[in-house]
């Protein structure tokens, strides 16, 4: 299965871009599950339409925005921000009709990025406590589009078993490939808890923004799921620094995720700066990014006998066994 395969995962919210990128009046554009969307800024509301004019399907994110509308590139058709058609310049007595609309989106700002669904949706975005606690400060560190599945990369972030051999050059010790802990813990229908210790190297730059000696060591790690795409990753390191990150990974198609990724640090600025940290992480992204871009994206989430597996495999097991059961309920509501 692959996301876009389901209507299911269109009722969530997703991170599309990072607040910054959307500049007042200045249409941006974005696909998100197949859906090419456009987005505009006016007095601090976020707008979110298909991006795709009802008359002849221009982009129409390729037009300008005025007083809170849009204006199609092609025939000069203008939408107001519900995405209703609100002037026709070839047709001075047009009267608007259901067909003379394009579909608009809800959207919000949180975290320093723009998040959108495209239906009702079932799951609030969660709710990261270190946002509002004065001894974290929070880092944007990537946004970057991946040739992989949002199935994939989520099992990558549960999969305590690949540090050894993905993370050769950063932090991860072959010697060690079996975690020292792992416990997984059930939640809720949406949500499951993971702890894991593991044996891990720390080479000089990493010493240097997690405050440990170099050589062997180990890191302590709490990981959250949540429902569809999103992962908390809480490290603890034995310097004694807390280090969260939040992985989401956005569906671009059913093979293609923007990544968006930010960190909660216990530390300050002086003690690691931000681009001191985001050079390291970027390392460690890129070996991660190497091995899913060779991975087949579809994932089998009903019977698992297309692959086979091992005990540390049991995380990402325990989210496909979620999302089937979760899409299998969404279907008997509807009948």
């Amino acid at each position: 299965m692959l996301p876009n395969s389901h209507e299911f995962f269109r009722h969530f919210w997703y991170p599309v871009m990072p607040s910054d990128m959307l500049k007042k009046d200045s249409p941006q554009t974005f696909t998100l599950l197949d859906e090419p969307l456009v987005l505009w800024r006016h007095e601090g509301q976020t707008i979110v339409l298909r991006d795709r004019c009802c008359h002849r399907s221009a982009k129409l994110s390729c037009g300008t925005v005025q007083n809170n509308t849009i204006r199609c590139p092609y025939h000069g058709w203008v939408f107001d921000a519900q995405g209703h058609c609100i002037a026709i310049p070839q047709e001075s007595q047009f009267k608007p009709s259901a067909a003379h609309q394009v579909p608009a989106y809800q959207s919000q700002e949180r975290y320093g990025y723009i998040w959108v669904t495209l239906a009702e949706p079932i799951r609030h975005i969660p709710d990261f406590t270190e946002e509002q606690e004065a001894s974290f400060r929070r880092i944007p560190c990537f946004y970057e589009r991946w040739q992989t599945s949002a199935f994939r990369s989520m099992e990558n972030e549960l999969d305590m078993a690949h540090f050894s051999f993905v993370h050769t050059t950063t932090f991860g010790a072959e010697a060690n490939p079996i975690p020292l802990a792992l416990n997984l813990t059930d939640i809720d229908p949406w949500t499951f808890h993971l702890h894991a210790k593991l044996a891990t190297l720390a080479p000089e730059a990493q010493a240097k923004n997690t405050g440990m000696p170099q050589g062997e060591s180990s890191r302590t790690m709490n990981i959250t799921w949540f429902m569809p795409f999103i992962v908390r990753l809480d490290i603890t390191y034995d310097s004694g620094l807390q280090h969260v990150i939040i992985n989401c990974s956005t569906p671009i198609t059913g093979d293609q995720i923007q990544v968006v990724q930010f960190h909660y640090r216990s530390d300050s600025e002086t003690d690691v700066s931000a681009q001191e940290l985001i050079d390291f992480e970027s390392k460690i992204i890129a070996e991660d990014r190497n091995i899913l871009e060779i991975l087949d994206p579809n994932v089998d989430l009903y019977t698992f006998q297309l692959e086979a597996h091992m005990a540390t495999d049991r995380p990402g097991l325990m989210m496909r066994k979620k999302l089937a059961k979760a899409i299998q309920q969404y279907e008997a509501k509807k009948v």
